[in-house]
């Protein structure tokens, strides 16, 4: 079944569609120096920011802070927090996993090379029911990964593999075209979004499944692909790198500042 959400079209110079705009304003509640050179991954409830540099997996706030590297299983490629209690690391060139605990401490491996010597995984995430998103560069294949019964099953193919990332939840999987249209299918592969943007994307985040926020051309947007709305966020910072956004908390990265927004989103 195939639902198409919306069709957008962004330019540098201007906004051409068909979406109503309007601008949401921003409240600063803090600002985090960061080490130079880190790579942002997310922030929480309880004010823990997630990081990684040098192969390094960090989580701090103001009063502790935990790290987990593994030099072992090679250089990491992503993270996966979506279980806060349970973050996964993934290792592509080794194509192994990392299990974590809230403290950062490693409590099992899941090595693929040995359990599926003939798939090539891109992309490794958390999904409902003890099981993982996997995409299989051999064939071009999303799959489910049992935990429990360690099985595999195949629940979609793309037409094609020119993606530039992905992203998931416990229950939908999200990918980015390289000619910047963001594609996602639910856990049984039924198709539930199809949007495309004109303009190069840097960083996205997929909302309830409807919403969007992506920064493109320094400017941030929020979209909601149901009711055709779409705001543009009014930032103090010249040239973020990403962000993320937690129940009415936005952080902007920029290299060396972690700031912190309260913000209402429509």
């Amino acid at each position: 079944m195939r639902f198409i959400l919306g069709f957008l079209t962004v330019l540098c110079f201007g906004l051409n569609t068909v979406y109503s705009q309007d601008t949401l304003r921003l409240k600063l509640v803090s600002s985090v120096d960061v080490v130079k050179g880190s790579t942002y991954l997310s922030s929480d409830f309880y004010g823990f920011h997630y990081t990684l540099l040098d192969n390094t997996l960090y989580k701090i706030n103001k009063y502790k802070s935990s790290h987990f590297t593994n030099s072992k299983l090679g250089v990491i490629t992503s993270v996966d927090l979506t279980v806060s209690s349970s973050p996964i690391v993934f290792y592509k060139e080794s194509q192994r996993v990392a299990v974590l605990n809230l403290l950062f401490a490693q409590t099992g491996i899941i090595d693929f090379n040995v359990k599926f010597p003939n798939m090539d995984i891109a992309y490794i995430g958390m999904a409902g029911g003890r099981r993982m998103w996997m995409v299989d560069n051999t064939g071009g294949h999303v799959r489910l990964y049992n935990m429990s019964s360690y099985e595999r099953y195949t629940i979609y193919t793309f037409d094609d593999m020119a993606h530039r990332g992905y992203v998931s939840t416990l229950t939908a999987l999200y990918w980015l075209t390289n000619d910047n249209v963001i594609k996602g299918i639910d856990l049984a592969g039924n198709e539930i979004v199809n949007y495309s943007i004109g303009e190069d994307i840097r960083h996205w985040q997929v909302l309830e499944g409807h919403k969007l926020l992506y920064l493109s051309c320094n400017q941030l947007y929020y979209v909601d692909l149901l009711s055709k709305e779409m705001y543009i966020l009014q930032l103090s910072e010249k040239s973020p790198i990403s962000f993320f956004y937690d129940t009415q908390k936005i952080s902007i990265f920029t290299g060396e500042k972690l700031n912190n927004y309260y913000i209402k989103l429509p």
